[in-house]
């Protein structure tokens, strides 16, 4: 019995760091296709693990709900940023890579507001 238990906690502690690798996968982004979009912010959720913000676009002269998610609060204070620098009604342009699946989804890579506070870098 002392040896099952052994065996099923070497197991499950090698399935902890899987777990971590598959949630930070990129995969389900198209890194071919960087996307730069304008828009108004319309939702704010500065919590881990990512953040994620909503946004309405104007393209092609209708207006579309667009998703981001970004990187924890960390990496955005890291970098000099904090909640209320995110104001729903403030437009911004993101930079990012969107979702394979054709969503309104884009990754936040680089972020600028209208006072040109940057967050972020390229990414070739």
């Amino acid at each position: 019995m002392k040896k099952i238990l052994i065996a099923l906690s070497a197991f499950s502690s090698l399935l902890v760091p899987i777990a971590a690798i598959a949630h930070h996968s990129f995969a389900d982004y198209d890194d071919k296709k960087k996307l730069t979009l304008t828009g108004t912010l319309t939702e704010v959720e500065f919590r881990n693990p990512h953040i994620r913000l909503g946004m309405d676009v104007k393209r092609g002269g209708k207006v579309e709900q667009w998703e981001f998610s970004g990187p924890s609060p960390i990496d955005w204070r890291r970098e000099g940023w904090v909640k209320s620098d995110f104001v729903v009604g403030q437009p911004l342009t993101i930079t990012g890579f969107p979702k394979r699946d054709g969503s309104k989804h884009l990754s936040v890579n680089i972020l600028k507001n209208a006072a040109g506070k940057t967050f972020g870098q390229e990414v070739k």
